[in-house]
């Protein structure tokens, strides 16, 4: 992952979506089985698109 504001400043979207665990919930529950990969990346796409309005 790149830090925060790379290429570009840090806006409230990218922000509340790192405050909200957004990535480190879909690697977590791929990697213990919780969910299967593509069903924790599209959790992690619903949530994120909470905060970007995509």
């Amino acid at each position: 992952l790149r830090p925060n504001g790379y290429a570009g400043p840090l806006g409230y979207a990218s922000a509340a979506t790192m405050a909200d665990y957004v990535l480190v919930d879909m690697f977590a529950k791929a990697v213990t089985g919780q969910a299967t990969p593509q069903e924790a990346m599209e959790e992690a796409e619903k949530r994120a698109n909470r905060y970007y309005r995509v």
